[in-house]
C-alpha cells in the first residue's frame, strides 16, 4: 500500500467534472481505519489533505463520512 493510490489530481478532476463519480472512487477506501500502521496513517493524512482541496457537495460529504470514524 502507498499513498500514491489516493491521487489527489485524479480525485481533483472528478471532483471539477463528476462529483458522483469522484464519490464512489473514494468510497473504495472507505475501511481505511482497519489498515495495519504505518498504511493508516497515511492514508489518513492523505484523505486529510485531500479535503482541503475538494469542493463538490458530493465528495466533501464522503470525505466527512469516512474521516468521522
Amino acid at each position: 500500500w502507498n499513498t500514491r493510490h489516493v491521487d489527489a489530481t485524479i480525485q481533483k478532476y472528478l471532483d471539477e467534472k463528476n462529483p458522483i463519480v469522484g464519490s464512489r472512487l473514494l468510497q473504495v477506501l472507505s475501511r481505511w481505519y482497519t489498515l495495519a500502521e504505518p498504511q493508516r496513517t497515511q492514508v489518513k493524512t492523505a484523505l486529510e489533505a485531500l479535503k482541503s482541496q475538494v469542493k463538490s457537495k458530493n465528495v466533501v460529504e464522503t470525505l466527512n463520512s469516512m474521516l468521522s470514524v
